[in-house]
């Protein structure tokens, strides 16, 4: 998708960060910013300047930047292979979950999550957000205990 409006912010470091920086610039891909690593304090502003929150992992148990993102009130889209799309995002209300790998699935949650009522996706993430904080974690806990 190489859409003159859409701006993609890659946030994050690793071993592959030169080989993706290439792989844009062979497919001619402009409007793309690699902001590296940006230290947790530092986040909230990243997601106060996004419209959507993409989580393409193939192995990630948890997942809390899902979690940064549904607070900052974005639509997520993560992949099946993120723990945490199971259990905050609600396909079609806060957000897509989409099979790892599968790119052109990708796209098309991509789109989706960009045309979300904005209402339901405020309305859907307060709920999930009731059920995953601390004070409904230690219930939990303390029940099953």
């Amino acid at each position: 998708m190489n859409d003159d409006g859409l701006h993609l912010v890659l946030v994050g470091d690793g071993p592959l960060h030169d080989e993706v920086k290439a792989k844009a610039q062979k497919f001619g891909i402009r409007n793309i910013t690699f902001a590296g690593y940006i230290h947790f304090t530092k986040l909230p502003l990243y997601y106060s300047i996004a419209d959507l929150f993409v989580h393409d992992s193939h192995n990630e148990p948890w997942g809390v930047s899902v979690q940064e993102a549904i607070a900052c009130n974005l639509p997520v889209v993560a992949s099946d292979r993120v723990g945490a799309s199971y259990d905050m995002i609600i396909n079609g209300k806060n957000g897509f979950s989409y099979k790892a790998g599968e790119i052109n699935q990708l796209a098309e949650r991509i789109k989706q999550a960009l045309i979300l009522d904005p209402i339901v996706l405020r309305k859907t993430n307060a709920l999930i957000l009731e059920k995953w904080n601390y004070s409904k974690t230690l219930e939990n806990i303390i029940e099953r205990v």
